[in-house]
């Protein structure tokens, strides 16, 4: 009787055993197979890079951070002896955790071509700026099959006594214009390059530090500050989350493609920022744009890009230091004077969405378009591209704030007319539950057909003048001739 009961327990767990061992089989796939889903080649765990004992036995850098599908990625590689190498492109992803992906090799995954040695100049003795000006050596064309991510350039020695040793560059691949996902990731190449000491000089080297800096060099061998973000990169691949990348420098040329997200998120350590990217943020924050920054020492020193292609960074540190005659341009602390007179002082806050965009040169005509079920605005109507407040800044003095008179049990302004409600389904109870209540909110409904969270969501609406992008095939707008497109 009692090994009889015994094995009538034994069955009865035997249920459970299965179901834990298919969500086990789940999870060693990757969550619910979302990499491989979207038919991508298999994995492969050979991205990692493993540095020459000789510093300058192979290195690189590419023209561009950023680049758009079709661009023409420009590199500038260097071997030093004279050696033959070739160039792995990788995207950076969870794939079911490799964390990275095979793309592309240069000139092929099976063969080499000859490398030589570019000559190593000194920096500027009044700047520290250094231009390696090295010739462009490879050419890699990104395919039209090519996710939206950061990619490493990864250079492998296949000759000489460094053979299998490798060096790498990272750049980031685009979404297209017409499309938008729901998260929007900045890459900070900003801090990237300006803890990098390539050639003896970076904005941190003691005691010789630099006021200027160049993208037009490779990366120190020693520089960890572009591997920090690897971990956040991974993880929204992991969990599917479908994640449109951008940098710093694009983010400068063009801040509306902030508003055209519903997330906008700021990996781990982005401390360099121009005064055009604090501006579009702001922006964004106050038209109800979601901001997250995972790290810390963010939004830490305002920076200026030095020529017009943004290559160059340029840094003082001192208000009386640096010979901007615009004060707000000042290259120092965003707390200093006289760079924090008149705003915040610190990284602005997510729920003060008191910010408006009218006094903002933000453009939002590259791919931009308006969602086909928002009514056209009433004449009379104020307009953010008008210079007049919007109608979320006109109502933000109702929202609690510590300089507003307003008690917590005072009724919430109604959304306006003009915005239409948003698709997916509200709770009354998780805006009530919150201290600072929102305008209004929303719980984002599962996805009825994949079972999973849905991966692509419509940006929230905005006033005339910022127009997000839609979703819908059938919407579309007139970009405006002003402000030339940047792709």
């Amino acid at each position: 009787m009692v090994a009889a009961s015994r094995v009538s327990s034994r069955l009865r767990l035997l249920p459970l055993a299965l179901a834990l061992a298919v969500f086990a089989f789940a999870l060693a796939i990757g969550p619910w197979g979302v990499s491989r889903a979207r038919g991508v080649p298999p994995p492969t765990g050979t991205w990692q890079l493993d540095a020459p004992s000789a510093p300058h036995a192979i290195e690189a850098y590419a023209s561009e951070r950023s680049v758009a599908r079709g661009d023409v990625l420009r590199v500038h590689a260097s071997t030093d002896p004279a050696a033959r190498y070739r160039i792995e492109i990788y995207r950076i992803g969870w794939y079911g955790g490799a964390g990275g992906k095979l793309v592309a090799c240069v000139p092929a995954c099976d063969s080499d071509e000859q490398g030589s040695s570019q000559q190593l100049l000194s920096p500027d003795p009044s700047s520290g700026e250094l231009d390696a000006r090295w010739p462009i050596t490879d050419r890699v064309t990104v395919g039209p099959d090519w996710q939206s991510g950061l990619y490493l350039g990864k250079l492998v020695l296949t000759s000489g006594d460094e053979a299998g040793k490798s060096r790498g560059f990272p750049f980031v691949v685009r979404a297209p214009a017409d499309t938008n996902a729901a998260v929007l990731v900045v890459m900070p190449v900003n801090t990237w390059q300006a803890y990098n000491d390539w050639g003896g000089r970076s904005l941190y080297t003691d005691p010789d530090t630099a006021v200027k800096v160049s993208f037009d060099r490779p990366y120190a061998p020693d520089d960890d500050q572009v591997f920090l973000d690897y971990p956040i990169v991974r993880f929204i691949d992991q969990f599917g989350y479908e994640a449109d990348y951008v940098t710093d420098a694009d983010v400068d040329a063009d801040p509306g493609q902030l508003v055209r997200h519903r997330l906008v998120v700021v990996p781990a350590h982005s401390e360099y920022w121009t005064k055009a990217m604090r501006d579009g943020f702001e922006a964004a924050r106050g038209l109800g744009v979601n901001l997250a920054f995972l790290g810390g020492n963010t939004v830490y020193w305002q920076i200026r890009y030095a020529d017009a292609d943004r290559r160059v960074l340029e840094e003082y540190r001192s208000a009386s230091g640096d010979p901007s005659p615009n004060p707000r341009q000042k290259t120092v602390r965003w707390r200093d004077d006289p760079v924090s007179s008149g705003r915040e002082a610190t990284t602005p806050p997510i729920r003060a969405r008191t910010t408006t965009a009218s006094s903002l040169a933000i453009s939002t005509t590259r791919g931009s378009r308006a969602p086909a079920s928002r009514p056209a605005t009433p004449s009379g109507a104020p307009s953010v591209a008008s210079g007049t407040p919007s109608h979320r800044s006109a109502r933000a003095r109702h929202r609690r704030s510590p300089s507003s008179s307003t008690t917590r049990g005072a009724r919430r302004p109604r959304r306006p007319a003009s915005i239409p409600a948003p698709s997916t389904r509200r709770t009354r109870t998780s805006c009530a539950t919150r201290r600072r209540r929102e305008r209004w909110c929303w719980l984002s409904a599962r996805s009825s057909s994949a079972g999973r969270w849905p991966a692509r969501l419509t940006a929230p609406p905005s006033p005339t003048g910022l127009r997000a992008r839609s979703t819908h095939p059938t919407s579309a707008s007139s970009a405006s001739s002003e402000t030339p497109s940047r792709r």
